[in-house]
């Protein structure tokens, strides 16, 4: 027989039912659902019969849409998330940690604005007034398209697991994510500015950007064991870099001399460069004033992407 019951918390009951009910192979399942109480066991009754219904040939099993139609829709995000978490990412790799909190915080961000509790509650309509709303509030380009791109990505997965009968997003149109002031290349004169004015520990993640076109992220995960002194280069296995493939960039024999004599003495597991988690991009700023170098000109923003721009420019 079905049931509903809560969980404990801190020694309290929360807020949301849970329940079981016996499927048509007589296993229990288990599911999440309301603070609702009656909506909660009515929901589990209604499996129950129908899973008994065809248990006892009296109709044929649903689709799994309709079988999952008033699952939560959290639920299913908890799913999502997992799903990336292991395998969501390019050439199976599992998602990038900072990319998993967007998707999650964007997703549940629309979960929240538009009141969703399954996934037949998104309306095309509703999502192109949230995308308006993003707009008001000023977000930029990127995102707004960055927030809408999450949302078709979870409905595509749910799409293609038997949770939708059809994406309802089909008809929303691509975003331009367009950054309305790009990111520039610093010049000659101010990359020899910026160098002169960085303490010691940052000038190493200046001169490592400029040398490999590693983005702040890839050069936090190099480690001492990256670098290869003989061949000069330092080197990212596949689930280190944004694209998920191999890097191995050849640097300057000065600079691989620099950071071998600070690698002296430490693991070769530790931190090569050891780039700031949190105050990496404010400090860029601040050597950017002191090196008396122009943030904003004609050909855009300087800002701790411009030092990638600068690497790709010398290259072409």
């Amino acid at each position: 027989m079905a049931c509903v019951f809560r969980k404990k918390k801190d020694g309290k009951p929360e807020k949301i039912w849970r329940f079981k009910y016996r499927d048509r192979d007589g296993i229990w399942r288990y599911g999440t659902g309301w603070p609702d109480k009656r909506k909660t066991m009515d929901h589990a009754l209604s499996l129950e019969a129908e899973h008994r219904a065809v248990r006892n040939g009296e109709k044929s099993p649903s689709p799994s849409w309709k079988k999952n139609r008033n699952k939560p829709i959290r639920e299913i995000l908890e799913e999502y998330l997992a799903w990336g978490k292991s395998q969501g990412g390019l050439n199976g790799f599992p998602w990038a940690q900072t990319y998993a909190k967007h998707k999650e915080s964007q997703v549940s961000w629309w979960i929240n604005l538009l009141h969703l509790e399954v996934l037949s509650d998104i309306e095309l309509v509703e999502v192109e007034k949230g995308i308006q709303h993003l707009q008001k509030e000023g977000k930029t380009p990127k995102t707004v398209k960055h927030y809408a791109d999450n949302l078709r990505s979870f409905c595509l997965w749910s799409l293609e697991r038997g949770y939708l009968p059809s994406n309802p997003l089909a008809g929303l149109r691509r975003l331009s994510g367009k950054a309305e002031v790009p990111y520039r290349a610093l010049t000659d004169d101010e990359v020899a500015a910026l160098l002169r004015v960085a303490s010691p520990e940052r000038r190493h993640w200046y001169e490592a950007a400029l040398a490999t076109g590693f983005r702040k992220n890839e050069l936090r995960a190099l480690k001492i064991h990256s670098m290869d002194k003989n061949t000069l280069h330092l080197n990212l296995d596949a689930e280190q870099t944004k694209n998920r493939k191999g890097a191995h960039q050849p640097v300057d024999p000065d600079i691989i001399d620099e950071l071998a004599s600070r690698a002296e003495g430490k693991p070769a597991d530790a931190e090569l460069l050891k780039v700031a988690r949190s105050k990496a991009w404010s400090l860029f700023q601040k050597d950017l004033e002191r090196a008396g170098i122009t943030k904003s000109t004609a050909e855009g923003k300087a800002c701790w992407p411009s030092l990638r721009k600068s690497y790709v420019t010398a290259v072409v």
